[in-house]
């Protein structure tokens, strides 16, 4: 875990160093849907900046909202409406890519929710005079928060007992809600525990979890030190039969 809790720490770092209030994405949205929608974004600032016209006109941001309704419209052709409602950003716009996030569906419901929460935040920025910071990661968040999975797994790959079923339970809530953190959901399954939940970027991400471990191993040390992390996407069935197997 040491490899992991370093590339965090250093994440987790730049963050705090930031000025400003911290927003998360809320859903949870593949990174390589981030990286095009960025990458869209910053290709379409490049060119209107270099023609001369950066400010997306309300004219043409009507258009824009229009073809995302026009069935005749290519997928490529509705993400840069996407964009450039995105880029015009103002409360209209804000509006509107408030509509159609309850119509896209697929990529597009993911391109719209990254340009929503992005126009949300500028306008924030705007009514307040303070500065806000958008923060985007495969498994969304929370305000300030961060959400995570993290899988655990029994000693030995040896099946829980009943008492130790219910102390996972008991001290994965109390100890996670004290250090602020809000459980999202957490399955006990037959050796192995999948833990889903939002982490106070200000806090010792991983020093909270092993005290998890440390508590509940008071109890006949049946969890393994060995925790997987990540804020990228949720472990499959077949990943999580291969984690058990490698600690087996």
């Amino acid at each position: 875990m040491h490899r992991q809790e370093e590339v965090f720490n250093r994440f987790r770092n730049s963050l705090i160093r930031m000025e400003g209030h911290l927003h998360m994405v809320s859903s949870a949205i593949p990174p390589e849907t981030q990286s095009a929608y960025f990458h869209a974004m910053q290709q379409e600032r490049l060119t209107r900046r270099r023609m001369g016209t950066e400010q997306v006109s309300d004219s043409e941001a009507d258009e824009a909202y229009r073809n995302l309704y026009n069935e005749l419209s290519e997928l490529n052709q509705k993400k840069h409406s996407i964009v450039l409602l995105a880029i015009a950003g103002t409360v209209r716009a804000y509006r509107q890519l408030e509509a159609y996030a309850g119509e896209a569906e697929g990529e597009l419901a993911d391109w719209v929710r990254i340009a929503f929460s992005e126009v949300s935040v500028g306008l924030q920025v705007e009514f307040s005079g303070e500065p806000h910071v958008l923060v985007a990661s495969g498994l969304g968040g929370k305000g300030d928060r961060m959400r995570f999975f993290s899988l655990f797994t029994s000693n030995g790959n040896i099946p829980f007992e009943d008492y130790q079923r219910h102390l996972i339970e008991k001290e994965f809530a109390y100890i996670l809600f004290k250090e602020g953190c809000e459980i999202d959901r957490l399955t006990v399954g037959k050796r192995h525990v999948e833990l889903l939940f939002f982490v106070p970027v200000s806090i010792d991400f991983f020093g909270v979890i092993s005290k998890v471990v440390e508590e509940c191993n008071q109890y006949g040390n049946f969890l393994s030190s060995q925790i997987f992390v990540t804020n990228v996407k949720k472990m499959t069935e077949a990943e999580i039969e291969r984690a058990l197997r490698v600690n087996t």
